[in-house]
């Protein structure tokens, strides 16, 4: 209120001031004001938007008030731009919204601002304390499982017969054939995440390991072993990772498996994947 007074004060004499001649008295420029009949502005105003605060240049014969834009830096009026971001936004907020503390409060006292499923939660006894609590829709999903069962022999790949997620602008799979095969459709970084259960039919001892494989290359860090016994012992076992890769449009992953005998795999054996219990989950980060 005390800058807006002051801003008024300024330019209603500086209005004054244009009003009256430079150099003579308040009474001389009235007496040739009224042999004129009419009063005479030394100069025009000009608008401007220099500075980054109201200020007033005189330029020539010219007075220029300079209004800049609002931003960061500067205090000033809102640009055209400024209100339509501003206008779009309030527009995608619900019409339920309750910014005032006070109304719509949880059981813990907190203000309620609801907008398309999200909750912003303000305790009224402290305004700095601001809690997000919201269901966000991501994109960049993909989620697939072996819905059959398989027996894998050495360096087979496991078969995603089945899938609950595929975002399409990301991912290509198909579930009719080559079902192993996850095409990535744009470039950047994902985050993976699979897990294969095992089940041995082998009458000896097994080291399984399983790896995700883009392009005929192993993702690093994605190996993963486990050990099973024999087959009227301990017959199952799970491998399971979860990484950060950084892929490239058009890579294809596959999830790879071998097991044997021995830690050189030199003495392959199969082993089986059963239906409804190996998954793959890719995310777009």
């Amino acid at each position: 209120m005390k800058r807006l007074i002051s801003f008024t004060f300024t330019l209603l004499l500086f209005l004054g001031a244009c009003k009256t001649r430079s150099g003579d008295s308040p009474e001389k420029n009235a007496e040739t004001n009224q042999d004129k009949g009419s009063q005479t502005l030394l100069g025009d105003l000009v608008p401007g938007t220099s500075g980054e605060d109201f200020n007033i240049v005189k330029s020539k014969n010219d007075y220029i008030l300079n209004l800049p834009n609002a931003s960061q830096n500067s205090r000033g009026a809102l640009s055209s731009h400024d209100w339509e971001l501003f206008n779009s936004k309030l527009s995608s907020v619900s019409d339920d919204a309750s910014p005032s503390l006070g109304n719509d409060l949880d059981t813990a006292g907190n203000a309620i601002i609801s907008s398309a499923g999200h909750n912003v939660f303000i305790n009224p006894d402290n305004g700095q304390d601001l809690v997000v609590s919201s269901a966000i829709q991501r994109g960049g999903f993909f989620q697939a499982y072996a819905n059959t069962n398989s027996n894998l022999t050495a360096s087979d790949v496991v078969s995603f017969g089945a899938q609950s997620r595929l975002d399409s602008n990301y991912y290509s799979h198909s579930i009719a054939s080559d079902t192993d095969k996850i095409t990535i459709l744009k470039s950047g970084f994902y985050k993976i995440s699979y897990s294969v259960n095992f089940y041995s039919n082998y009458a000896n001892r097994l080291l399984i390991r399983s790896y995700l494989d883009a392009d005929g290359t192993e993702l690093i860090p994605s190996k993963s072993y486990c050990y099973v016994r024999h087959k009227s012992y301990v017959r199952r076992c799970t491998n399971a990772v979860t990484l950060i890769a950084n892929l490239t449009e058009g890579q294809i992953l596959r999830l790879k498996v071998s097991s044997s005998t021995n830690d050189t795999f030199s003495n392959a054996k199969s082993v089986d994947v059963l239906a409804n219990e190996s998954w793959i989950l890719i995310e777009k980060i």
